[in-house]
Order: C-alpha cells, then sequence, then structure tokens
C-alpha cells in the first residue's frame, strides 16, 4: 500500500526543520504499514503526483497551518486522515482542523504521537492503516460494477441519496436505471404464462417458456413447507415469479448487483420482492430494497472483499445500558439463518416476507453513508437471544456492542435508515 504523507507546515517559523529525529521516529512507525511517499501541501494541487491507488495521511508540522488546510480541502481524498504530534503547535493546530471538520459532520481520524513513542500510538496506526487498506480495496473491488436501480429511492429515504456522477467516476462504476414498469409489464407476462400452463404444457408454449414454468414449479415445491400464517401456494408462486423478473433482467442487462423500490410493486403487482432479494443474493446477484444505494454500495463492499452476504436492516430499538440494538427487515438471504418461515411482508400483510432465525455469532455492522459515501460506520459485536417482537418486520436481531465506544459511536453516526450486519 502506497501511503502519501502530506505535510502541512507554516511559513512563519523560518527554522522549522523539515524532518526531526523524533519525527523521523513516527514516520519509521508509519513505514511498517506501507511505502511512505512524503509531499508537501502545495503538491496536492496536481494529482498527476499520485498514484490512483494510493492512501493519505495529512500531517499537521506546526501551528498556523489551519487555514491552509481549509484551502485544500477541495483536493483532499477521503477517508481524512488527520496526524499530529508534540512539537510546534502541532496538536494545537490538529484539533482546530478536526473541530471544524465535526462542525461540518466530515469524517475523519485523528492520530497524535506522543513525545514518547507509546504501544497506544503504534495500536492507532494499526486500526488506521487496516482502515486504510480497506478502503484502498475498495476502488479495486466495485470497478466494473454494473449497478441496477430499479425504480427511484423510496420517498422516506431523505438523507440516503447520492451524487452518482462522482461515485461513477470516483468508483468506476455504472448505474444502470431500470423503469419499474419494465418489471411489472415482465412480471404480469410470466404470471399469465405460469397461470394459464402451470399444470399442463401447451404445444404452443416455448421451450423457454416450458423451462420458467417448471423452474417457478420446482421453487414453489422447494419452499411450500415453509409457508405460515395464511400463506398459500399462490403466494409463493407469486414471490418467486418476481425473483426470476428480477433475475432474467439482470441476466439480460448484466447487471451485478441492484436496489429496488420494492414498495412500488404491491400494488400493480399484489406481491413483494423480499424472497426474490433473499434469492438473489444467495445466488450471486447483491440486492437490496427501498433503493437504497449508500445501503447497496456497503453490501456489495462487504461481498467482493470478505465473501460474506449481508442482512440490510432497520434499526427497532436500543437499549443504552446494555448496549443493544434491536434489527429487523423482512427479507435477509436465507443461508444466513439457521430456521425461517415464509410469512408476509409486515406493513403491507402480502406477498411473501422472510421470518428468520440468524445463524448466532459475532457480528459486524458496516454502512457507507454521505453524498460522497465520505463517512461510514464499522464495528464489532455479537447476537444475543431475544423474544421476537410482534410489530415489527418479520426478520429481527438483537445486537450487542462489546464496548461503550462502539456503541457511542453508533449513536451518533448518522448513517441513515438502514445498516447492514454480517457475520464474522
Amino acid at each position: 500500500m502506497d501511503i502519501n504523507l502530506i505535510i502541512f507546515a507554516s511559513n512563519i517559523r523560518k527554522d522549522v526543520p523539515e524532518i526531526t529525529p523524533e519525527r523521523e521516529k513516527i514516520i519509521e512507525c508509519i513505514k511498517k504499514y506501507g511505502n511512505v511517499k512524503i509531499f508537501n501541501e502545495c503538491d496536492l494541487d496536481d494529482p498527476n503526483n499520485f498514484t490512483e491507488q494510493s492512501v493519505f495521511i495529512y500531517y499537521i508540522f506546526t501551528g498556523g497551518t489551519e487555514e491552509n488546510f481549509l484551502n485544500r480541502f477541495p483536493y483532499l481524498n477521503y477517508p481524512i486522515i488527520i496526524l499530529s504530534d508534540s512539537y510546534y503547535n502541532s496538536l494545537a493546530a490538529a484539533l482546530e482542523i478536526c473541530t471544524c471538520l465535526s462542525n461540518n459532520n466530515i469524517e475523519h481520524y485523528h492520530i497524535n504521537a506522543p513525545i514518547n513513542i507509546s504501544k497506544s500510538f503504534d495500536e492507532n496506526l494499526r486500526s488506521v492503516a487496516s482502515y486504510l487498506d480497506f478502503h484502498h480495496k475498495i476502488s479495486d473491488q466495485l470497478a466494473g460494477m454494473r449497478i441496477g436501480l430499479f425504480g427511484n429511492s423510496s420517498p422516506w429515504l431523505i438523507a440516503s441519496g447520492i451524487n452518482k456522477k462522482h461515485i461513477s467516476e470516483k468508483y468506476h462504476v455504472e448505474f444502470v436505471s431500470i423503469p419499474l414498469e419494465r418489471v411489472i409489464k415482465e412480471y404480469k407476462s410470466i404470471k399469465e404464462t405460469y397461470t394459464k400452463h402451470s399444470f399442463s404444457f401447451s404445444n404452443t408454449l416455448q421451450a423457454i417458456e416450458k423451462e420458467l414454468i417448471a423452474e417457478i414449479n420446482d421453487l414453489v415445491a422447494k419452499y411450500e413447507n415453509f409457508l405460515t400464517d395464511g400463506r398459500t401456494k399462490e403466494h409463493l408462486a407469486e414471490a418467486v415469479i418476481m425473483y426470476l423478473t428480477i433475475r432474467n433482467i439482470c441476466k439480460s442487462d448484466n447487471i451485478n448487483a441492484l436496489t429496488i423500490k420494492c414498495f412500488s410493486l404491491l400494488k400493480s403487482c399484489s406481491t413483494t420482492a423480499c424472497l426474490a432479494l433473499s434469492l438473489l443474493n444467495d445466488n450471486g446477484i447483491i440486492a437490496g430494497c427501498e433503493g437504497d444505494i449508500p445501503t447497496l454500495i456497503s453490501m456489495i463492499i462487504i461481498s467482493k472483499i470478505y465473501g460474506k452476504r449481508s442482512f440490510m436492516a432497520n434499526p427497532s430499538s436500543i437499549d443504552k445500558d446494555n448496549m443493544t440494538v434491536d434489527f429487523s427487515h423482512c427479507t435477509l438471504p436465507l443461508s444466513m439463518t439457521e430456521s425461517y418461515k415464509l410469512n408476509s411482508h409486515f406493513e403491507s400483510m402480502t406477498g411473501i416476507g422472510i421470518q428468520g432465525e440468524i445463524i448466532p455469532g459475532n457480528y459486524y455492522l458496516y454502512k457507507m453513508a454521505g453524498q460522497n459515501l465520505q463517512r461510514s460506520f464499522y464495528c464489532r459485536g455479537k447476537i444475543i437471544p431475544f423474544k421476537h417482537v410482534e410489530n415489527r418486520c418479520r426478520t429481527q436481531v438483537r445486537f450487542q456492542f462489546y464496548d461503550r465506544e462502539s456503541f457511542n459511536r453508533f449513536m451518533i453516526s448518522r448513517t441513515g435508515n438502514h445498516i447492514i450486519l454480517y457475520k464474522e
């Protein structure tokens, strides 16, 4: 990993040496985690000075650099890592900069090197290096992906929009708009064919239609024993048809991942996409609901970097004393469950929703957020037993944070309506 160490130094003091022996020790600590290249702040003006996949640490060398940092802000790379030390008012300047970033809700990380290099400083460096390496891998993994946007985002996601042009250029992804009218039309066409010919094939049917009907029947037979609370084979068949509709569009348009404005399907199709999204995730197409692009991209990153499927969920309740948050939703990959039932979708009481018992163990929470995906939240915890709550979405989990610091960070993370969980 190439680490660009960007030095911010005031020109007021002419006798400040560029790199003192004390600072050489700090830089040697950083070199343990990558190939360090040292630049001055003015080098930020020309992006050709840096390799595309390198990461940045902004080293505040002296006081009086706050305004310079602010002026260079358009040229900074995310995530913003601020490094300070114990000399030449470095720490005071860094704290002013970090306060400004916090006041503007800009995610950043601050590391301060004490006079005597400590174990905790090295641990902080290791943590930041791991974080930078993770972000370094994101660009590689997202490059070339075609992300299907099936309809717009749901109207209640008022803080979950992104700058698609910026994200496309930064991560080299392509957003592909799929009108919901196309989904509805293809769904109704398959359903009509299935309704007419599900029990006997007509000679007029093409081979591809026969194959599709057979696949619907196979999937209904596979999952019908899991139906509960008045759900019927007809409900299940409709949910399966929605899955095949979305899957076929993804195949024909070469789409690797998608998010869908699923509530808009309720009236026109009388079913939901909950089971569809579950099966898509388990069969290689990363899929999220409600048109939530930041959550989908978070799911893609975890899938691509760690090979993990994830549960896109709503926070439902918080217990500060026990450091727990309950999460719920009506869809998740069936492969993440140790058992499940196929109930209705909670809000609409229609279609098929998944009521899964998630595999217990250690889990992570993760979410990228912000117009330019410049903020993120990441922490570790565990799933613990609790009693199912009636008036919530069908799949429910209780996540317990391992430490108070992580819990407090979650409380102020402001990452929106959804977050994802994935197993360690």
